[in-house]
């Protein structure tokens, strides 16, 4: 018999919304450039722990946690509208592609310590 559908979309649409919220609200808080860095940094520190975590009670939490919420809390979109605009209107290339420098880093870096630490801890 095959799956419902309807029940894996349900819950990236409730974690979805619960991330959108949660970027929106950093958004208002914190200012910008820090902004959309510090979505992007604590979205993928959670999104590797929730992979590399115990297992979850259930695979919809699983997927509305990291599909929904981390996918809806970080952001390509936003980190390349960011960059155009600072790039064309702010006519400032070399500052874009520092920001994007420091995203990548940022981001990438500590979530491999991240990934490497819980392999660690998975195997003892």
């Amino acid at each position: 018999m095959a799956k419902p559908v309807a029940t894996p979309l349900i819950a990236v649409a409730v974690g979805g919304a619960c991330g959108a919220m949660l970027r929106h609200g950093a958004y208002q808080l914190v200012p910008a450039p820090w902004d959309l860095l510090s979505v992007n940094f604590v979205g993928t520190m959670l999104l590797i722990w929730l992979k590399q975590a115990r297992p979850l009670p259930s695979v919809r939490l699983h997927t509305a946690l990291t599909t929904g919420l981390c996918g809806a809390l970080t952001t390509v979109s936003s980190l390349a509208w960011f960059t155009m605009f600072t790039t064309v209107d702010a006519h400032d290339g070399g500052g874009a592609a520092q920001y994007v420098l420091i995203t990548l880093v940022a981001t990438l870096f500590p979530g491999w310590i991240l990934w490497q630490y819980a392999e660690r801890q998975a195997a003892s």
